[in-house]
């Protein structure tokens, strides 16, 4: 764990959140909202945002250094 950054563990905890929603949902036939399914989908867009930024940070120093 101490291995990857804190930013990386708040990523994943919403990948598992988002991922605990679906199975609940589906498993035990648990309703969304409107409001519950913009919820999801701003987590996970926020995820991949979040992964893009971090990623195309991470390919501008690796250029740089070249």
């Amino acid at each position: 764990l101490s291995r990857v950054s804190t930013a990386t563990h708040a990523v994943l905890n919403v990948c598992r959140r988002v991922c605990v929603i679906g199975v609940a949902t589906v498993v035990f036939g648990t309703p969304l909202s409107p409001l519950n399914i913009v919820g999801v989908a701003v987590a996970v867009l926020g995820m991949f945002w979040f992964t893009h930024s971090k990623t195309s940070v991470t390919a501008t120093v690796e250029k740089k250094k070249d």
